[in-house]
């Protein structure tokens, strides 16, 4: 059980950290349009 644990364990860290650098990389290519975005939908406001 302690094995399947652990395996279990990696394989979730993995997804995990696979998902966040996923989420990095399109933060960083939309972090020059993302800001002026929100900027020109709330200027109308």
């Amino acid at each position: 059980m302690s094995a399947f644990h652990i395996a279990f364990g990696s394989v979730c860290i993995m997804s995990l950290l696979l998902s966040v650098s996923a989420v990095l990389a399109q933060l960083g290519e939309g972090s020059a349009v993302a800001p002026r975005a929100a900027e020109g939908s709330a200027a109308p406001r």
